[in-house]
């Protein structure tokens, strides 16, 4: 029998020389990918940094090592390495530890917080794991398709708080509800994608190798957006609807959804990003834009 070890570790801050932030509406977390050290034989472990909305570097999180983050929706940060998630109030101050699954086999891929403080994370084990609000429980969920190991590791809650949205392993968008336990039909059927974002009304953003295309809740095209370089392996919204921040492997884009112009770029590598206080747009609100747009012209 699997076991699964949840403990809430008590509230700490960091070393009072660290440049504390308080994560603001808009901010910006990337996660930055592990690099080779100075000898170039091992590896610094991977770190978060926090960008403001124009994608200025504010403040770095070296003394916290994260493979993945999320903002729940207290806009508290979550980030997570190995089994360990931990919940940030701001850049320097930990309110506590949750360690879950079972050590390297679980390690946390992703995460999905959701609205009634519940937590969906998918580990190595490819397995989905839904965690109490209060950390006192944990479901052990085997998504239909997923596979092992986990080839690609991108999951998303609909705005119904039921439907999980996840990439399987073909890179197909699949659906799983966690309120009933039962599989959904798939969003989009033999069409593969490298990563998404779900909209507001249970449509989606997704990256192909050289665009996001944008879906309403049908499954059916409506926008697509051109991406220079190689796809996008993190998309998150921004705070204002308007925008969608797109990571590709040599950049961080700002990107108007209304027109597809950049208006940040920020030439550094990231694994991931969130943002902090984060609306995603519906179907109507994009096409909306768009016809305003260009009803100037």
């Amino acid at each position: 029998m699997r076991r699964i070890l949840l403990v809430l570790a008590l509230t700490f801050p960091f070393a009072a020389h660290a440049q504390r932030r308080v994560f603001a509406i808009g901010d910006v977390v990337a996660i930055a990918p592990a690099a080779p050290s100075g000898a170039g034989v091992f590896f610094n472990s991977p770190y978060p940094l926090v960008l403001d909305n124009e994608g200025q570097i504010v403040t770095s999180m070296r003394n916290l090592s994260a493979s993945t983050a999320a903002f729940d929706a207290q806009g508290r940060l979550l980030i997570a390495i190995g089994t360990r998630i931990t919940l940030m109030e701001d850049s320097n101050f930990v309110l506590g530890d949750i360690f879950v699954g079972q050590p390297f086999r679980d390690n946390v891929l992703t995460m999905a917080p959701a609205p009634n403080g519940e937590l969906f994370v998918l580990t190595s084990s490819s397995d989905l794991l839904e965690i109490s609000a209060d950390t006192s429980s944990v479901k052990r969920i085997v998504l239909p398709d997923m596979g092992f190991p986990v080839a690609h590791a991108n999951i998303d809650l609909g705005p119904d708080g039921c439907t999980l949205y996840y990439l399987n392993h073909n890179g197909e968008i699949a659906r799983y509800d966690v309120c009933t336990g039962a599989a959904l039909p798939k969003f989009l059927s033999n069409v593969t994608f490298a990563s998404f974002r779900v909209l507001g009304d249970g449509g989606v953003v997704a990256s192909t190798e050289r665009t996001l295309e944008f879906y309403d809740s049908a499954a059916r095209p409506f926008k697509t957006l051109a991406l220079s370089g190689s796809p996008a392996n993190s998309i998150a919204f921004d705070a204002d609807p308007a925008y969608v921040w797109a990571n590709v492997p040599l950049y961080l884009a700002k990107i108007r959804i209304s027109d597809g112009r950049p208006v940040v770029v920020q030439p550094i590598v990231f694994d991931s990003i969130v943002v902090r206080g984060e609306r995603r747009p519906t179907t109507i609100d994009i096409t909306g834009i768009a016809r305003r747009r260009g009803a100037r012209h």
